[in-house]
């Protein structure tokens, strides 16, 4: 049975995966970025918007700092970023939500990649 608000799950199924060695660390980053995707979008659907703005970040970074993005990870993070900006559109408007990306591209605490990725959201957004 599936219980997306349980963190602790993604955690063990983490801990289990690198224990049994056989996927690399970038798809168990991704299992558990899909997961906090999913228990995002749960904590949306009950009303639990900031608990869900939590999970859709650390969503988003652990997605975004995959080394290599594969079709999989691409299309997740792709996912992760459209619904994060679907949330903070519906929560907080749109010029908001292009403030927060705007933000998040200068942020120095992210890399490169995910600063672009960040800016590439907020023009996207004032298009």
């Amino acid at each position: 049975e599936e219980a997306p608000w349980r963190l602790d799950l993604y955690n063990e199924r983490r801990a289990i995966e690198q224990k049994i060695g056989n996927l690399d660390q970038a798809t168990i980053d991704l299992h558990f970025a899909q997961g906090l995707h999913g228990s995002a979008s749960y904590e949306t659907r009950t009303g639990d918007d900031g608990l869900a703005l939590k999970r859709y970040l650390i969503a988003f970074m652990t997605a975004s700092s995959l080394e290599t993005r594969n079709g999989e990870a691409k299309f997740e993070l792709d996912t992760i970023v459209r619904n994060l900006s679907t949330f903070l559109s519906t929560n907080y408007g749109l010029e908001n939500t292009r403030m927060f990306w705007r933000t998040l591209s200068q942020d120095p605490v992210l890399n490169l990649s995910q600063q672009q990725l960040a800016a590439q959201e907020a023009s996207r957004l004032s298009n």
